[in-house]
């Protein structure tokens, strides 16, 4: 668990470095399907965060699954720690 976790910070400190790359200059804003922005930022953060990580069959095949039921503890911390 305590490897996990070190991947999980050094991945999410990169991803933010990428983050504050983009933010630092004008960017265009997608709107998704659900409403939610999209931005480089993003994309950029998810690649870089996506290196680091190894996601079991179960994860990979269901996005998550409904109601995120299937998501990770790794996939949570590292959302929690870009978005908040």
């Amino acid at each position: 668990m305590q490897k996990d976790l070190q991947i999980a910070i050094k991945a999410a400190i990169e991803g933010g470095a990428e983050i504050m790359k983009i933010y630092q200059k004008d960017f265009l804003v997608e709107i998704k399907e659900d409403n939610s922005p999209l931005t480089i930022a993003d994309r950029n953060a998810n690649d870089i965060i996506n290196s680091f990580t190894n996601f079991d069959l179960v994860f990979v095949m269901t996005q998550g699954g409904p109601g995120h039921a299937t998501d990770l503890l790794i996939t949570y911390i590292l959302i929690k720690t870009i978005v908040g």
